[in-house]
């Protein structure tokens, strides 16, 4: 149950947020934080990353499978992804909701 929307406001730009949600349990969900190094909520703080309003972009329409509730609990975890990147997670009620966003810049193109 893999579920994954991207909102872009160009194709001229890099900026871009992805919404993931994927099936998994709780004992699932802290394993995968911990293999990817995302740091938990309860041992960061508050920080550029976390808390988060667990709305889709306000210029997207929210898929129907998108339904987080606002709250950021202590079991979320973020970290920064690559240079110009934040990665945001948490598990509710079975489901893992990720979201994604990158601020960054896509390189000239080549010759």
């Amino acid at each position: 149950d893999l579920r994954l929307s991207i909102w872009q406001p160009s194709g001229d730009l890099a900026y871009h947020e992805a919404l993931v949600r994927f099936a998994l349990d709780r004992a699932g969900y802290l394993a995968f934080v911990r293999t990817h190094g995302l740091a938990l909520f309860a041992d960061s703080g508050p920080d550029v990353h976390l808390p988060i309003h667990w709305s889709a972009p306000a210029q997207m329409e929210p898929p129907s499978w998108w339904m987080p509730s606002p709250d950021t609990p202590a079991d979320a975890a973020s970290a920064r992804l690559g240079d110009y990147g934040s990665i945001a997670t948490k598990w509710e009620a079975g489901h893992v909701y990720v979201f994604v966003r990158d601020t960054g810049h896509r390189s000239a193109a080549g010759p």
